[in-house]
């Protein structure tokens, strides 16, 4: 066959386009756990279907039958072990009872080898097993009894399939959500070209890789910039915040339902650290000191903290978060984990932290919520002070009478006010708007010093702390306020007295940032 020469530039062409997009591209893998929890409510939803969770899977009468309970997955090396317990007998009914070799308790344990199909059917395949008495001992049964619970066993666990389609297309849809429109028609083609390539046994579960062939001008890091950056502008600083504020939210929602579930003195703290971490991290760009170079702040963050949530979730899992519960929590944690991996794999993609994208990843993990789940504001939030143990309100203060002016007469008023609230009271209302003069400052200082004092003492009341570690929490009580603010509360600005601010937007003694401890976390 000839083919004309308008044809023939043609057809070159087509082929070299397609061995430049072959050549010009690279594999990305994103990982799809399915954990060991799962596969056990797997293969109790499709064989332990009778009433208790067990699996009659043969019957004859009460002297020949198998039940099987307790599945379990665990990983074995390379290869995947399943046990479950189970009773049988393989007796024969004369004249009302039941002769031959007597009913068998214990455990059945097959190693495994696993496989994904093209149509992502997780499939698995019995390498060897065995059959063990209660006390998991080996050789002293029946091996007419083994070769028939073989016959009855092996095929219900070979046919075992797991379909993996519906979390590989809600993580594909997710990450479609997260790509900005410039590039929605390029990330269709990659994402629909996404294909299972292998599956590994792993600590926490199995893991099957999905992978798909990305450009390579979104793989390659933007070079860094080769003269002095410019600082951000104001109208960029204003819509970070904005993007800032809808991962907080984001960000208090997960921590909220999440520490709600588990209640875990451990779990919870960490919880506060993380979410105290991410707050921190606004402030740099907040103050207008970071860098361009270190591209979006937002998406940094992101990627920051999402590691820090997913090892939280493992622990949890591993304390035994309930399996009603691990389905919503490990199909979030495995979305997040995508995006986590499409952000690092593919940086010029430039993912987004769109409004859209975080609610539905909110919902997948609370899907029964009503309210919203990006809502902001630096109200006090009394069920997120619950979980931190922290009292649902903050106590209002009772004002006391003037202080007298004189310093003698207003320590011996704080004296005589008999207790401590009353004390500390007095101590605000003397220290209230004062910006001291030179000649003020000695008296500043020590009335200054007498309220770090008083409330270093109210704050290890009842502590547990060793007496050497409270001498040294009293000393960083006084350096840190020297350090933060000078021990100044308040500055005079012209005419007016206002509180000290930094740039940040940090206020007074300790330069508390309203962002960092919205919701009163103090």
């Amino acid at each position: 066959m000839v083919l004309n020469t308008k044809a023939a530039r043609l057809a070159t062409s087509l082929c070299l386009v397609a061995a430049s997009t072959l050549l010009h591209a690279a594999e990305m893998t994103i990982p799809l756990t399915v954990h060991y929890a799962l596969l056990t409510q797997e293969v109790a939803r499709q064989v332990y279907t009778d009433p208790g969770g067990i699996a009659r899977v043969w019957r004859e009468s009460d002297c020949r039958f198998l039940t099987l309970d307790r599945p379990e997955f665990a990983p074995e090396g390379d290869r995947l072990r399943f046990s479950t317990h189970g009773i049988g007998s393989l007796g024969a009914d004369v004249l009302e009872k039941c002769l031959g070799p007597g009913q068998w308790r214990g455990y059945i344990e097959s190693l495994m080898k696993t496989e994904i199909t093209p149509e992502w059917q997780l499939k698995l395949k019995i390498v060897e097993s065995s059959l063990y008495d209660e006390q998991w001992n080996e050789g002293l049964l029946s091996g007419l009894l083994w070769e028939v619970t073989k016959g009855f066993v092996h095929p219900k666990l070979t046919a075992l399939s797991i379909d993996l389609a519906p979390p590989r297309d809600e993580v594909l849809s997710l990450l479609k959500v997260w790509v900005p429109s410039s590039a929605a028609l390029e990330i269709k083609t990659i994402l629909d070209s996404a294909f299972p390539k292998n599956v590994e046994v792993r600590e926490h579960g199995l893991v099957v890789s999905l992978a798909m062939n990305v450009p390579d001008r979104y793989v390659r890091p933007a070079p860094p910039p080769t003269h002095p950056e410019p600082p951000l502008s104001s109208m960029e600083i204003q819509t970070y915040q904005q993007a800032f504020e809808r991962w907080d939210a984001f960000l208090v929602f997960v921590v909220k339902g999440f520490g709600g579930d588990l209640v875990d003195p451990a779990i919870r703290g960490k919880l506060f650290d993380l979410l105290l971490a991410s707050r921190y991290q606004v402030l740099p760009l907040l103050a207008g000191l970071y860098p361009r170079s270190q591209g979006d702040p937002v998406r940094r963050l992101f990627v920051q903290t999402w590691k820090g949530l997913h090892e939280i979730v493992q622990e949890s899992a591993q304390r035994g978060l309930s399996r009603d519960k691990l389905l919503r929590y490990v199909g979030f944690i495995e979305a997040g984990d995508a995006l986590v991996t499409l952000e690092r794999a593919a940086p010029g993609l430039g993912i987004e932290i769109s409004a859209d994208g975080l609610r539905r990843l909110a919902r997948m993990l609370r899907p029964e919520a009503i309210e919203d789940p990006l809502h902001y504001d630096l109200e006090l939030d009394s069920g997120l002070r619950t979980l931190f143990g922290l009292p649902p309100e903050i106590p209002i203060e009772v004002v006391p009478e003037p202080v007298p002016e004189s310093a003698i007469d207003w320590m011996f008023a704080a004296y005589a006010a008999g207790t401590e609230d009353a004390a500390l009271a007095t101590l605000k209302k003397h220290l209230d708007r004062w910006v001291p003069a030179t000649s003020e400052l000695d008296r500043y200082i020590a009335v200054m010093k007498q309220l770090l004092e008083h409330i270093t003492g109210m704050a290890l009341q009842g502590s547990a702390l060793d007496a050497g570690y409270q001498t040294i929490y009293r000393a960083m009580m006084q350096a840190t306020a020297l350090k933060e603010s000078c021990w100044r509360q308040f500055v005079r600005k012209k005419t007016q007295v206002t509180y000290l601010r930094s740039t940040a937007g940090s206020l007074g003694l300790m330069q508390i940032n309203p962002r960092v401890w919205r919701a009163r976390l103090l």
